[in-house]
């Protein structure tokens, strides 16, 4: 009997607790998350820098001009390693609805919108991640001027109310794409009905420098137009190196609206649209690689599944000090460090993809060979100073 009053006790707390927080934030109190995200940096349209100065920036860049000449002269014929699944469509944002409650909800997520209602010249208070009541009269006050029901709830309809409005100040003139497209392709993730003339037959790759945090879309090798960015921040840098496109798809529901994955072989990363458009121009996401919504419309419709992406600028990467050793099998960033630097030395051909495959390990015995080395194929210390990694 005493058992079965607890039971209705706790069972009754529950009900209290969703009925006051709603079902997500009831869980969040029952079982709170482990530990809160890193502040990231926040950028508004005015503070971005402009695209069309990519590659000067490139060139400027130390370590950079020998494996951008390499990555557009390069030709790739070898086939994709079987081993490397296609990822699906990985949600590498996070979204909850923010209202206001007791205990009142607080986080970077609402730091960020407090920013981006000031921008658009709402009042939500102090920037300090607390949702209270200014910021719910705020969100109100923005639910009134967009025509949506004023409960002073930061929920996915209004969030993506912000988003598009954001969005709007951000790049003025540029209308967004309707989905009115026919879905990709199942088996090349390609849209054909959505494809400019001519673009998918052209060979086209992407270029991304992390430096100036910015897309550039080169066509036949020129480049066609540039995009700013928002990069890994340094918590969860984005992954330098020389990628491909392996899928394609739509998003929806408060995510951003366009999905391109990328081949990176110790994670899932890739290329896609934000719900967080304050963040393009700086360095905020967790390693993909963030774009204005109208952006990433515009170049879904210029690559296919396939399309080589290739990833420069980050200095502290290409001259790191790399801990412990390598060898064949294993796939990290620290691999693509040594690839770029075998390739910058004339050793290795293939791409810098990430895996310690067989390629890469001839190239480290040749260059042990001919540096008095133990013809191991494995990077270990003294192959490390040899090649000055």
């Amino acid at each position: 009997m005493a058992n079965k009053r607890i039971f209705l006790i706790f069972a009754t707390m529950a009900l209290i607790m969703a009925i006051a927080y709603g079902i997500p934030e009831a869980m969040r109190l029952i079982d709170p998350p482990s530990a809160t995200e890193p502040p990231s940096e926040v950028g508004y349209p005015e503070q971005q820098q402009q695209p069309d100065y990519l590659l000067d920036s490139i060139s400027q860049a130390p370590g950079t001009s020998t494996i951008i000449s390499e990555m557009l002269a390069q030709t790739d014929d070898s086939k994709p390693d079987a081993s490397i699944m296609q990822p699906g469509v990985f949600m590498c944002e996070e979204a909850r609805e923010l209202f206001l409650a007791t205990p009142r909800m607080e986080g970077e997520d609402v730091r960020e919108y407090q920013e981006a209602l000031a921008r658009l010249g709402y009042h939500p208070g102090t920037a300090d991640g607390i949702y209270d009541h200014e910021m719910s009269t705020a969100v109100e006050a923005f639910q009134k001027e967009q025509r949506l029901l004023p409960t002073g709830r930061l929920d996915i309809p209004t969030q993506s109310a912000l988003v598009r409005v954001y969005e709007d100040r951000a790049t003025p003139g540029r209308p967004r794409e309707q989905d009115q497209e026919q879905d990709p392709d199942p088996d090349t993730g390609q849209d054909h009905s959505a494809s400019p003339p001519n673009t998918i037959q052209s060979e086209t790759r992407i270029l991304i420098n992390l430096y100036a945090h910015q897309l550039t879309v080169l066509i036949n090798g020129k480049p066609h137009k540039t995009y700013p960015v928002a990069v890994g921040k340094k918590q969860t840098r984005s992954p330098l190196g020389e990628w491909k496109i392996v899928s394609k798809g739509i998003w929806g529901n408060g995510f951003g609206t366009r999905w391109m994955g990328l081949n990176i072989p110790w994670g899932i990363y890739g290329i896609h649209g934000t719900n967080k458009p304050w963040s393009i121009g700086t360095a905020a996401s967790h390693g993909c690689f963030r774009m204005y919504n109208r952006d990433v419309e515009e170049i879904y419709r210029m690559v296919s599944v396939g399309t080589p992406v290739d990833v420069v600028g980050d200095h502290y990467l290409f001259y790191a000090k790399l801990p412990g050793t390598y060898k064949k099998g294993n796939r990290s960033q620290g691999v693509v460090t040594i690839q770029l630097r075998l390739k910058q030395l004339g050793y290795l051909n293939s791409r810098a993809d990430g895996i310690f495959g067989s390629e890469t390990e001839n190239a480290v015995k040749i260059f042990q060979r001919l540096h008095g080395l133990p013809e191991s194929g494995t990077v270990d210390t003294q192959t490390k100073n040899a090649l000055s990694l």
